[in-house]
């Protein structure tokens, strides 16, 4: 006798008539059929009651929901869209991007599957996430736990997850995008750092001294005892770090012949190895190439990817203070080599080059100003000057409120001697046409003074400034009012 078939539907009565329970894209669906249908029914009713279930099922499985929805076009879950769109985008290259995704697809879901507050809403997540209101309502809800620039890159994977699934024809149009209120930073969550742990050149080498040049390694499970321990470099890695400026991920994914030829001062980055896509040439310093010789083997990665933490945190405990240790992070080598190559050359551009950087403003946000930078104008004042101030009583000069003209009190190249004293009534002295050339101005410094002689090296260096800062204000002139979604 041949088994009867599974109908992946159930039909029961209720007053009379005929319900459908059904598990749709794992939401159960339970409705009325619009057919008569008692408990002790007729074949003519059973007939029709299954026949109306059928249909209606059909038309579940074609995409319309419980309520008619003129955007999503498929009964697939979220988990299910999210899954293929990141099954479709994803490359070798771009893996670690995936994961952050995969966190962001995370907090989608949970936003629109939370039971307290959809406890009301019968539709599925997926409609309330592409809902005209949804994206919106996620965005305010985000604001509360994260950052506002966090929020603003899960809007963009959203978005490009919306964009996706309607190529796809799985939405027919998208929700409008949000706009984050005005001066709304968002919350900081967890216990992350809100700026990277500065540190001098001096700090930093201490550092990659106190490192162990081999970590302690570990043997596989179950293996004999004669197989070699699985250990890596340590203290080479941070040191070629310190010596580049590059970013941990590039390092880890160095490798001999694609990035660098032995003998060779110049190191090829391809788009692939850098997280912005910048794809240029470097050229190394003695001691990079160094360490590269020395790590290298005939083919293969330099370094890899390892994890450093524990030995980067005892050595970092050994030489910075403990507040600054329990902060620090692999990522302040390069923004400490970042501030250290700026205060020694000055060079915005060339020091964007190096870290990798398309704009210049993204260095602008490595190089935080501290105050050590304002100790260090202080005291270059301080030796220009001299210490003299305008107002001393060497050289001071007063207005003439009544002529609007500057009057010099003493002369300072001679000085009153006795027997030269002038009465109290010509103590001061009104400069001629000859002395002064504007009366509305003081009249310029003694030249001659040793206190106001500035080296040609300090010229020279301002004058370089002065360029670099009309460059600075060009590119931010162009970027400004651009915001970064990426």
């Amino acid at each position: 006798m041949a088994r009867r078939a599974v109908r992946p539907f159930r039909i029961y009565p209720s007053r009379g008539w005929a319900y459908i329970d059904a598990d749709i894209a794992g939401e159960r669906v339970r409705e009325a059929l619009g057919v008569a249908y008692s408990e002790s029914s007729s074949r003519s009713e059973s007939r029709a009651a299954h026949e109306a279930a059928a249909r209606r099922y059909a038309e579940l499985i074609a995409g319309r929901t419980v309520k008619e929805h003129t955007r999503v076009l498929t009964a697939a879950r979220l988990e299910e869209l999210l899954a293929m769109y990141l099954d479709a985008i994803e490359t070798p290259s771009n893996r670690k991007s995936i994961k952050t995704k995969r966190g962001y697809h995370r907090t989608f879901v949970r936003w629109s599957s939370d039971a307290e507050r959809w406890a009301k809403d019968s539709r599925t997540p997926l409609e309330r996430l592409v809902s005209d209101e949804g994206p919106t309502d996620f965005a305010m809800h985000r604001l509360g736990l994260v950052l506002r620039k966090t929020v603003r890159k899960e809007l963009t994977d959203l978005f490009a997850f919306l964009r996706w699934s309607k190529l796809r024809g799985y939405l027919a149009s998208l929700p409008p995008r949000p706009v984050l209120p005005q001066g709304e930073p968002g919350v900081r969550a967890g216990k992350q750092r809100s700026r990277p742990v500065h540190i001098t050149p001096v700090e930093a080498r201490a550092i990659v001294a106190a490192l162990p040049v081999w970590s302690t390694g570990r043997r596989p499970r179950g293996r004999a005892t004669k197989v070699p321990l699985d250990r890596f470099r340590v203290r080479a890695v941070f040191e070629f770090m310190w010596e580049t400026g590059l970013r941990p991920s590039t390092i880890a994914r160095l490798a001999v012949g694609r990035n660098w030829v032995r003998g060779s001062r110049e190191l090829e980055i391809h788009d692939a190895d850098d997280k912005a896509r910048y794809g240029r040439v470097l050229t190394l310093t003695k001691r990079a190439a160094e360490i590269l010789e020395v790590c290298a083997g005939e083919t293969g990665l330099v370094f890899g990817e390892h994890d450093h933490r524990v030995y980067l945190r005892s050595a970092a405990l050994m030489v910075l203070p403990k507040e600054k240790a329990a902060k620090f992070a692999r990522y302040d080598f390069r923004h400490g080599r970042a501030r250290a190559w700026l205060r020694s050359t000055g060079n915005l551009l060339g020091v964007g080059y190096q870290l990798g950087h398309k704009q210049v403003t993204t260095t602008n946000a490595y190089l935080e100003a501290q105050r050590s930078d304002g100790d260090d104008v202080i005291a270059v004042d301080e030796n220009i000057s001299g210490g003299v101030s305008i107002l001393s009583a060497d050289a001071a000069a007063t207005p003439d409120s009544s002529r609007g003209e500057w009057i010099r009190t003493t002369d300072p190249q001679t000085p009153s001697a006795p027997g030269n004293e002038t009465s109290s009534g010509d103590s001061a002295i009104a400069p001629t046409s000859g002395d002064v050339k504007n009366p509305d101005e003081p009249p310029p410094p003694n030249r001659d003074s040793s206190a106001f002689r500035q080296p040609q090296a300090l010229v020279e260096a301002a004058r370089g400034l002065a360029i670099q800062r009309a460059i600075w204000d060009a590119f931010d002139a162009v970027s400004y009012g651009t915001e970064d979604e990426s």
